[in-house]
């Protein structure tokens, strides 16, 4: 059961990964304040292959609450379509591959922890998708995350299923957030991998009640939807 966040080591000491500082650049640094589409197109300025991909994107979202500090909300919200939907780029389906080392993919995955904790929460509006309250540009790829990646279906087949745990983590984690945004977010997730984990979230929603009887209506709503796997 999740508790009381503990404030992680910064990972900040450690040395980041070939290329990291042209990463940034080429995934975050356009003018999308004017075009919201991503502009990234698939081809990076350097070679780089699965693993290599995944690295960058572990040690990007373990230090995001610095390395993305100087970009817009539209410009973050743009880039982590770059790394998470399929329609935008093709890194979330390039680090799936064998090549990249499952403690690698899982490092990714409890990565969107600090995701959760280091951007969404103090930089998305706390307000609600699901009942179409306005927020920032941040709001809705913290929403709708886990309907644009193709993460949770990394743990579809029976070797895989680790991968399952380690998003229920994430999810777990991110449901003692003091902001709502990144409640449902996580209430979201759940309630899309409900149909492989149907112990595993009505656990975790169950817990999540008890812990918050006083929480806004629509966050006990929408809580109960996840529980049942009928979330939109």
């Amino acid at each position: 059961m999740a508790g009381p966040r503990k404030r992680r080591k910064s990972l900040e000491a450690a040395a980041p990964p070939p290329h990291y500082e042209t990463w940034l650049t080429e995934i975050f640094d356009h003018p999308v304040d004017v075009n919201p589409n991503c502009e990234y197109d698939n081809q990076l300025s350097f070679a780089v292959d699965e693993a290599g991909q995944a690295e960058l994107l572990a040690y990007t979202l373990e230090n995001c609450a610095r390395d993305l500090a100087g970009f817009s909300d539209l410009q973050v919200s743009a880039g982590l379509r770059c790394f998470f939907c399929p329609g935008s780029a093709d890194i979330v389906c390039d680090i799936a591959s064998d090549f990249v080392p499952i403690a690698l993919r899982l490092r990714v995955i409890a990565a969107i922890k600090t995701l959760y904790r280091d951007c969404f929460e103090p930089r998305c509006a706390p307000v609600l998708g699901s009942r179409n309250e306005e927020g920032n540009p941040l709001n809705e790829i913290c929403y709708m995350l886990w309907d644009i990646t193709p993460v949770l279906l990394w743990g579809r087949e029976p070797s895989e299923q680790v991968f399952q745990q380690a998003v229920l983590d994430v999810l777990e984690e991110a449901l003692v957030s003091p902001n709502p945004a990144c409640v449902e977010s996580a209430l979201h997730g759940l309630g899309h991998i409900q149909r492989d984990c149907k112990a595993d979230v009505a656990r975790i929603v169950s817990a999540y009640l008890r812990r918050n009887v006083f929480a806004a209506p629509g966050l006990q709503s929408y809580a109960r939807l996840a529980a049942e796997g009928r979330v939109q």
